[in-house]
């Protein structure tokens, strides 16, 4: 990465500000206040913005006010800089958090792809140097502020982070760091018991509400149970206490007038009371089917429904994620195809594999002139030291032969000597003795003949004639012309090739072909990538796509059976349904009364049709213990419609066993599960943060060399760091004998280590992204020696890497100059 211009249009002093670089070392001067840290934290913020590291909310650092305009209402900037593929890119940066945003545009095209870069939920902006740098590791690394910027802490978290991207990129397709990010992104989703809005923290929180409702329901059917008692018994009591009414029949006469008029007004009034009821009661007619426990199954139903669109608008959510993803994918997707044009991947790996072959054709070492002579072994030597293969049966042949005879010999004498006479008759004897030694001498004469005579028993092939030295001369200079001569043809099909390859590909700038074939290929390889993770994305959300179709059918099933009840109740609402109970319970307590007004009535009709001869003061005693009676019985009658009535509302308040049952068990089951998959994934982040650990023990010897080589660079002598886990530095120099910690060296050394660590931390992380490397009066606490050496490396690496400088006096433009190092220089 190489940042060529800076507009600091509204930010800090600076308006209207434009500053070009240069792509190697560049040397800013100013004095101070002159604002040469206003430019270097401006470049910070159009990368990072102005937040704190490591925060799940936006909170924004002191830099914000620090650089925010006194004197203008903008707060904004821009910056240009060509990225590691060669491409210009420019961001424009809107500081305000009113207004804040970031844009990314192609600097050739103008064309916003802001979309194609990772997203930071967070900032809610896009990341332009992606998401495995933040401005932690961008400060302890490429950008050494004044001295006393550099936190061990910070630094330590960043390289076992990158350090492990490092273990996991190197062997694997998808880096641990970015498996450990998921996970970990995974596990926060599921949420903790802390956590009240997380998933598993909802879950809990509604079990435990599930688990209280199921008490107090308990305890509402022992309320009931209760009550019904107390019913029961007030109604036999009731019952007692109207027989002991109608056992008293009127004992007295109805002969006063005043009394029986009185009678006659009670009793119309009961007309005119019953006759109310009975319109009320014909009003409230429509609610008498009504019940609890259908009120309960309609409340069930409307809870379902809630319940699945809550899972719908989960499902909606994550389309919408999805698309987004595929949307950022697939943008990534149409620059990685622009990268790739019209090429194939067989395409460049056939011509990737046809340039290697060149390459080591044309790479071959060559021959010496005379080489065949150097090496020669004399013909006769080699013709007399191999046999054919056909000899060599020949020989074996006459061994077995040779050998044999003798055997027999052997034996033949050995059974003449042992029979003898005793046996054998004379011609016999003679005979065997000739045989034998026939035999004997035939196998010596064998093995002597092969021994001295060879040529004798076997049929040599004639000599093949001998080259002499001017012929195989002639023979080595004509095949070294010949190879001469196919040297040149692989070097001309090589340029050949080449010029064709630069064409075919607009290699611009002489570029190395095998690097850009490469890239080529990585960038194939990406977009394979790309492409599964599309696939992956695709179909999850045609998964989530699916489930919400199956939930709104589900969720319209419910509702059209919901909304048939309630229409074939003649109801709208479930608040009305409500409504409609309570007309119920009235349409009760006025049937009751209607009835006891009717009893009431037919008794006042008894007493005055009846006429009786009795004592005024039995007439008066039966009246008075008629009315105790009555009014002791409409007390009664009362308390039952008052604990009916209260029945009924704990009835209602109270859901179906069955139903809250299942509805427990159902959530204990996502508890559950909750907690089983955040145990998995924290055991999961556990073994793999343990294979990133020996994965890092492994880098940290390398990550110990790189810095020991930058080292041993910037002070001019040999130096050997050692480096561990706890990012604890131990160095050997010449002058020492063991390692030596980093808190017995001068400062002006332990200054040295801290810049060979962060530019050996950074190039080894990320190499790919190289990013430039910044130093703001850096050099403050070295000697001239030790700025010299420094200046040297810095001018040596700019080669690669941009190198931005910016300082306060001079020195570093005296040595420069001095050494006749190339630098571009700017004075603020």
């Amino acid at each position: 990465m190489k940042i060529k211009t800076l507009e600091l249009i509204s930010f800090g002093k600076f308006k209207n500000r434009k500053i070009h670089l240069a792509d190697r070392l560049n040397l800013i001067y100013g004095l101070n206040e002159a604002g040469k840290t206003t430019i270097q934290h401006f470049i910070e913020g159009m990368f990072f913005g102005f937040l704190k590291p490591y925060r799940k909310i936006k909170i924004y650092s002191e830099l914000y006010e620090q650089y925010k305009p006194l004197k203008d209402s903008r707060y904004f900037g821009a910056m240009t800089y060509e990225d590691e593929n060669g491409r210009e890119i420019r961001l424009e940066r809107n500081f305000l958090k009113s207004d804040e945003s970031l844009r990314i545009y192609d600097g050739l095209t103008g064309e916003d792809i802001s979309d194609s870069y990772p997203y930071d939920p967070v900032s809610r902006q896009p990341l332009p140097l992606g998401d495995t740098i933040n401005a932690a590791f961008y400060n302890n690394t490429v950008n050494l502020k004044e001295r006393g910027q550099f936190s061990r802490e910070v630094m330590l978290k960043e390289i076992n982070d990158r350090l492990i991207s490092k273990g996991g990129d190197a062997d694997e397709e998808v880096s641990i760091y970015r498996v450990l990010t998921r996970l970990n992104n995974k596990r926060d989703e599921i949420g903790t018991l802390k956590q009240k809005k997380s998933n598993y923290g909802e879950a809990v929180t509604h079990l435990h509400q599930l688990e209280k409702e199921k008490e107090v329901n308990e305890k509402n059917r022992v309320l009931v149970n209760g009550h019904l008692l107390e019913i029961k018994q007030m109604e036999e009591k009731l019952g007692v206490l109207n027989e002991t009414y109608m056992q008293l029949a009127p004992i007295y006469k109805v002969d006063d007038d005043e009394k029986r008029n009185q009678l006659i007004q009670r009793i119309d009034s009961l007309n005119e009371e019953n006759d109310d009821l009975q319109r009320q009661i014909k009003n409230l007619e429509k609610y008498r089917n009504l019940s609890d426990k259908e009120w309960s199954e309609l409340n069930f139903l409307r809870q379902s429904s809630e319940n699945l669109k809550e899972r719908i608008d989960q499902r909606e959510k994550e389309i919408n994620l999805a698309d987004q993803e595929l949307l950022r994918e697939g943008q990534k997707e149409r620059v990685m195809m622009n990268s790739v044009g019209i090429f194939s991947k067989e395409e460049v790996q056939k011509d990737s594999d046809a340039w290697q072959k060149a390459e080591k054709m044309v790479q071959d070492p060559k021959k010496t002139f005379f080489a065949p002579f150097a090496k020669k072994r004399p013909l006769e030597e080699n013709e007399e030291s191999d046999l054919s293969s056909e000899n060599r049966l020949q020989k074996i042949k006459v061994y077995a032969l040779a050998i044999g005879l003798i055997l027999i010999g052997f034996s033949l004498l050995l059974v003449g000597f042992i029979k003898g006479y005793d046996v054998l008759t004379f011609m016999h004897l003679l005979l065997l003795g000739f045989v034998a030694w026939f035999s004997l001498l035939t196998g010596v004469v064998l093995l002597v003949l092969d021994h001295k005579f060879p040529d004798l028993l076997y049929q040599s092939k004639p000599a093949a004639e001998k080259p002499n030295s001017e012929d195989l001369k002639v023979t080595a200079i004509s095949n070294h012309f010949e190879r001469d001569l196919e040297k040149q043809e692989s070097e001309q099909s090589y340029t050949s090739l080449k010029e064709d390859l630069i064409l075919k590909y607009a290699i611009k700038n002489n570029k190395n072909v095998e690097e850009h074939l490469k890239t080529l290929l990585q960038c194939f390889s990406d977009l394979d990538q790309i492409r599964i993770r599309l696939q992956f994305i695709q179909e999850k959300k045609e998964k989530a796509q699916k489930e919400k179709a199956s939930l709104e059918e589900e969720q319209k099933q419910l509702n059209q059976k919901l909304e048939e009840t309630l229409t074939f109740r003649d109801l709208e609402t479930m608040e009305d349904y409500n409504s409609a109970l309570q007309k119920k319970d009235r349409l009760r307590r006025l049937e009751n009364r209607l009835d006891y007004n009717q009893r009431l009535y037919k008794e006042l009709e008894e007493m005055l049709a009846q006429r009786r001869t009795t004592s005024s003061n039995d007439s008066r005693e039966a009246s008075i213990k008629r009315v105790e009676l009555r009014d002791e019985m409409e007390e009664l009658s009362k308390k039952v419609g008052e604990l009916t009535y209260k029945n009924d509302r704990l009835l209602k308040e109270t859901r179906p066993t069955q139903e809250l049952e299942d509805e427990i068990e159902t959530y204990r089951a996502l508890v559950h599960e909750y907690s089983e998959n955040y145990k998995a994934y924290t055991m999961a982040i556990e073994v793999l943060k343990e294979c990133a650990t020996v994965e890092k023990d492994k880098l940290l010897p390398a990550l110990g060399e790189e810095i020991g080589k930058i080292f041993s660079e910037i002070c001019g002598e040999k130096a050997v760091v050692k480096v561990d886990q706890h990012l604890n530095i131990r160095v050997v120099r010449n002058q020492y004998a063991s390692y030596v910690p980093i808190e017995s060296l001068s400062s002006g050394t332990v200054e040295q280590l801290y810049f060979a660590m962060r530019f050996g931390v950074q190039s080894m992380t990320h190499e790919k992204l190289n990013l430039p490397f910044i130093l703001d009066d850096a050099f403050v606490q070295y000697d001239s020696h030790r700025k010299e050496m420094a200046l040297r490396f810095l001018s040596e690496v700019s080669g690669q890497k941009q190198v931005i400088i910016f300082t306060c006096n001079d020195s570093e433009k005296q040595i420069l100059d001095r050494l006749q190092l190339p630098y571009y220089g700017l004075v603020l």
